[in-house]
């Protein structure tokens, strides 16, 4: 049954494209914190809540006392607050070629959990002596949000005939077939064919038309298998550009079979699955955010 859902993923585009929906860019004024100024990065447009952050802090040496090998705060502020989220050692990585200046590099991966995120910050934990400047930057590897959102059912009432298999020699995929049941064009349940002589019943194929004109905008359809094997999720793309995506009822995502080396956040248009008969399975459609035409896309699942 559709639910509202605190949808949890890796958020699959780059926070510094033009048109991602949590795009971000460093502020052009300073703010204070521990004793040192810095430019915080900060959200253009959406405020997201934040499950876990994969991040690159980046400083450079410029003039007085060295900034490295010391601790540092990454800050994160809430739009009342800024938190130091995690402590950490800034390392003297080497000497930038470009500008003779010894810099360090430090990558963290981990834990957020803040809701309405607006800005990121890095400085050291104590205030540094007058005089001494560097340069630093942030820069966002990996961004995981969660979405509060209604899902949409695939339900027995969805049940279209939906792919003919290469028994019968013909492949096609309708989106609905209708008969005539004593005078009233009824919405097929179950389709029959001769093979052979002997009726053979189609696999039903599961289907929801989805429609958008808002870039990197998201529907989560609810999908429970009837019977263990393996299914084929189609996505008909009329127009515009939907990317697929099959996770877990615990957000975990499912990639193709046969697939490897997929990274979280990929997509695909036409997948096979092997699924479990009554477990609950979550797929995403994105409209991809470049992508600004109108988005209109069938959904198809099929047991093969």
């Amino acid at each position: 049954m559709a639910r509202s859902l605190n949808f949890q993923h890796k958020y699959p585009y780059s926070v510094w494209e033009a048109n991602s929906r949590f795009r971000m860019a460093h502020d052009t004024g300073q703010t204070y914190l521990s004793g040192n100024y810095t430019y915080p990065l900060t959200f253009q447009v959406t405020y997201p809540h934040v499950v876990k952050l994969r991040v690159t802090l980046y400083a450079e040496n410029n003039a007085g006392t060295s900034i490295l090998n010391r601790s540092w705060y990454l800050y994160l502020y809430n739009g009342s607050s800024w938190y130091a989220i995690h402590t950490f050692t800034m390392p003297l990585t080497g000497t930038n070629p470009s500008s003779g200046k010894q810099y360090g590099e430090y990558t963290w991966e981990g834990t957020v959990g803040y809701s309405g995120v607006r800005k990121f910050a890095a400085v050291p934990t104590a205030q540094m002596s007058s005089g001494t400047t560097w340069t630093n930057g942030i820069t966002i590897e990996g961004l995981w949000v969660q979405e509060t959102l209604t899902t949409v059912d695939l339900v027995s009432t969805d049940y279209v005939s939906g792919l003919f298999t290469n028994q019968s020699g013909v492949q096609q995929k309708p989106s609905q077939v209708n008969v005539n049941m004593g005078g009233v064009i009824t919405k097929a349940t179950k389709v029959l064919v001769n093979m052979g002589g002997v009726l053979t019943e189609l696999p039903p194929a599961y289907n929801g038309a989805y429609t958008t004109t808002t870039p990197d905008s998201m529907r989560v359809y609810e999908f429970t298998p009837p019977a263990t094997g393996t299914y084929k999720v189609d996505v008909v793309r009329n127009s515009g550009d939907h990317e697929a995506r099959m996770y877990s009822s615990t957000y975990a995502q499912i990639h193709p079979n046969g697939s490897s080396g997929n990274p979280e956040g990929s997509y695909f248009y036409s997948g096979e699955f092997t699924l479990t008969a009554g477990a609950l399975y979550l797929i995403s459609l994105i409209h991809y955010p470049p992508n600004t035409t109108t988005a209109d896309s069938v959904l198809f699942i099929t047991k093969i």
